[in-house]
């Protein structure tokens, strides 16, 4: 089966780039607008992505301080609350916190985002926080599943303005749905229908292909008709656990995004077994299309050279399950 691989939600800067953000925070140096400061991490990073023959090519969200800031303070209604871990990772980001009702005050992400430096031969790429995981971390809600659609509004309303930027591959980042392991939130009644309702919205006649990721939650722990929604895809953590046999689960019809290299590992891949894995997910599930990447955004975990191996075994794995 083909397979093409690719880099999803932010990755780490270098360390050449962290030095010199340090050197402005304290005074060392003259500052300069951060644009500059990672520019030059941007365009190496685009670059490796050439090298390594990926498609859908992504600035790395370099620009983002964490998923959930350059979306929600975009909006009316809510304000940079606590700062919390970044799921089962080393990483944290704010959540955001009530105030008011919630609107879209811009949809505009250009100032945080290098798409200027993407080629036009590539598929531009780009990964929002997902409604339902948005809605389940703000602070201040008493019924948050209420709060779902109002998200999902902005959500779309983003998704739009980026197509118009040409970008043709957006995800969703959903990790709450699968967490925690002992009772996933996709299971709390309601959840599964709230889902249907914001991505019928979300994607209602948008062209580009659209991926929910259920990163860090155990994959058999999916409620099957989850993944009936109307998206292109779904990334599933295959290094979490692998498909179980005689799994009731199916992506006929849709891509599998395949998780299976560990983004909390700076260890190498044993690429044998990832490939075990993903071939196990595919005759499972019976997608139509398979793309390979991390389980997780690389951002949270390790530091930048480790990372860039991570695109390299990317790409050695998606070589070995297409050939």
């Amino acid at each position: 089966m083909q397979a093409e691989g690719y880099i999803h939600g932010i990755t780490t800067h270098s360390d050449a780039a962290l030095r010199e953000e340090l050197d402005i925070k304290y005074g060392r140096v003259k500052r300069r607008e951060k644009k500059d400061v990672l520019g030059r991490d941007a365009d190496e990073l685009i670059a490796l992505q050439a090298k390594l023959g990926f498609k859908r090519v992504s600035d790395g969200q370099l620009l983002w301080p964490d998923l959930f800031r350059p979306a929600y303070l975009l909006m009316e209604g809510v304000t940079i609350g606590s700062q919390t871990r970044w799921f089962d990772t080393n990483g944290f980001a704010f959540t955001p916190l009530l105030d008011g009702k919630l609107s879209t005050r811009s949809a505009d992400l250009s100032p945080v985002l290098f798409r200027e430096k993407i080629p036009s031969s590539s598929v531009p790429k780009v990964t929002l926080p997902g409604p339902v995981t948005l809605a389940a971390h703000t602070e201040g809600a008493e019924d948050w599943q209420s709060l779902i659609p109002e998200y999902a509004q902005h959500i779309a309303l983003l998704s739009r303005e980026l197509r118009k930027h040409g970008y043709r591959h957006i995800e969703y980042a959903e990790p709450s749905l699968l967490l925690p392991h002992a009772a996933p939130l996709a299971h709390e009644e309601g959840v599964v229908e709230a889902c249907r309702a914001a991505y019928g919205h979300i994607v209602h006649g948008l062209d580009a292909t659209t991926i929910i990721q259920l990163f860090f939650g155990n994959p058999n722990s999916i409620p099957p008709a989850l993944l009936e929604l109307p998206v292109s895809g779904f990334l599933l953590d295959l290094v979490e656990a692998p498909i179980a046999d005689g799994t009731k689960l199916s992506l006929k019809g849709k891509i599998l995004v395949a998780g299976a290299i560990d983004s909390r590992s700076s260890v190498p891949e044993d690429l044998g077994l990832a490939e075990r894995r993903v071939q196990q997910a595919v005759k499972a599930l019976h997608p139509r299309e398979v793309h390979i990447t991390t389980n997780g955004p690389l951002f949270y975990t390790i530091s930048s050279e480790p990372s860039r191996e991570k695109l390299r075994e990317i790409a050695a794995l998606a070589a070995k399950v297409a050939a």
